[in-house]
């Protein structure tokens, strides 16, 4: 992923470009080097348009949040991750389990703000296939269907 890079995800109906207009919205983008997995991180939510912007910064910022809690982990640079993302909307039960993990993290039983946000989001209003796209391609179009 290059400095001006930004990935830009707008939700749509399935199989068609009309887009859907669905705030809080969740996704789970997977980051890759040399084709091999390499980064999950959790973006959104989504504006009133549907659409998710993600900048080189963002991503940045997440890979050093988690660096400080697993170094070895978290030691790759953005820069260095493949143009090649796959993004997939994580259903109830994977929020579910994000939260009680990122409770878990936080210590104290007490969950950290954003974890919260999860659980009220609108991803338990709809599902989608994951997708592989190129952070250089632009806009990204990510097909849902209403549950």
């Amino acid at each position: 992923m290059k400095k001006n890079n930004e990935i830009i995800i707008q939700l749509v109906e399935h199989g068609s470009q009309n887009k859907l207009q669905l705030p809080d919205v969740y996704f789970d983008i997977r980051f890759f080097v040399s084709d091999r997995f390499r980064y999950c991180f959790w973006f959104g939510p989504s504006d009133s348009n549907g659409q998710l912007r993600i900048t080189y910064d963002e991503v940045e910022r997440k890979r050093c949040e988690n660096s400080h809690e697993s170094l070895m982990d978290y030691n790759t640079p953005v820069e260095e991750l493949d143009d090649r993302i796959e993004i997939s909307i994580p259903n109830v039960a994977s929020q579910k389990k994000a939260y009680e993990i990122a409770t878990r993290w936080a210590g104290k039983g007490t969950p950290p703000p954003y974890a919260k946000a999860w659980l009220e989001s609108n991803n338990k209003l709809i599902s989608a296939e994951p997708l592989t796209a190129k952070v250089s391609s632009g806009l990204i179009y990510i097909g849902v269907s209403r549950l």
